[in-house]
């Protein structure tokens, strides 16, 4: 049984001579993404939090989007 956690595959992958470069995965380009939508809201919440709370959170809303990516590529 493949228990690999669902990183979305490469967020960007482009072919080289002889190789595959995948770069980062999709999961990691959406954590990017929430952690600078997190980062700039205007309630400082983000600034009262330590560095590992403000990836947890950001990890937390890229696994929410992958699952809803995978759940609206699965609907009729």
């Amino acid at each position: 049984m493949d228990t690999a956690p669902d990183t979305g595959g490469p967020a960007f992958p482009h072919a080289m001579p002889g190789a595959l470069c995948e770069g980062m995965t999709l999961l990691d380009w959406f954590a990017g993404q929430a952690l600078m939508g997190l980062m700039m809201a205007d309630d400082n919440t983000m600034s009262a939090m330590s560095a590992k709370q403000n990836a947890d959170c950001a990890y937390y809303n890229a696994q929410s989007m992958l699952a809803e990516k995978r759940k609206r590529e699965a609907a009729p």
